[in-house]
């Protein structure tokens, strides 16, 4: 029996051509994208993206190479001080069922992708990663927003510079150390 329950919380309903696959796969991807694709300090929303729902080759190019520099996501420039890695170690039918997955979840509507679409481009691995100008430039955004609503992260801007919890948090750490080492004097 397949385990659906990464679907099941992400409130998304799985394309036609997903067995589940896409889902588990994308856990690792919402970590910077978010787990409903609404986007976070460390990545630019899928949901109801433009670079999604746009030419498929695009998506697959940037699985297979990664993507640096800014790019222009519903209107908005984003630009992150890391890029997005190459994960050109997924098999095709990883890559296909995770981009798939993508492409049919948080308002995107958009066709599935096949692992003989992904294996067509196998041959971009190992190429220096990409840049928004590297690839063809998609249409205007037209797929509907995430049906939950507004992202937890849609108040941040999107050149925020260093996440203010990460202050917060070294310096916890740093007065737990201090506070550690002077117990010990």
């Amino acid at each position: 029996m397949k385990r659906l329950l990464p679907s099941l919380l992400l409130f998304t309903p799985l394309h036609a051509a997903d067995d589940g696959e896409g889902a588990r796969q994308y856990i690792l991807c919402g970590a910077c994208h978010g787990q409903s694709g609404e986007g976070t300090a460390a990545g630019p929303p899928l949901a109801g993206s433009e670079w999604v729902n746009g030419p498929p080759e695009n998506l697959i190019r940037i699985q297979l190479r990664g993507l640096q520099g800014p790019i222009k996501v519903k209107g908005v420039e984003y630009s992150f001080p890391a890029a997005m890695p190459p994960l050109a170690y997924q098999t095709d039918s990883q890559i296909a069922g995770v981009l798939t997955f993508i492409r049919s979840s948080f308002g995107n509507n958009a066709p599935a992708i096949s692992a003989a679409d992904v294996a067509a481009l196998r041959q971009e691995a190992g190429k220096p990663m990409l840049t928004a100008a590297d690839l063809d430039l998609p249409s205007a955004p037209t797929a509907q927003p995430a049906a939950n609503g507004p992202g937890k992260y849609d108040h941040l801007d999107a050149d925020g510079g260093f996440p203010i919890w990460t202050v917060v948090a070294l310096s916890a750490a740093g007065l737990a150390g201090a506070f550690i080492l002077l117990r010990r004097s």
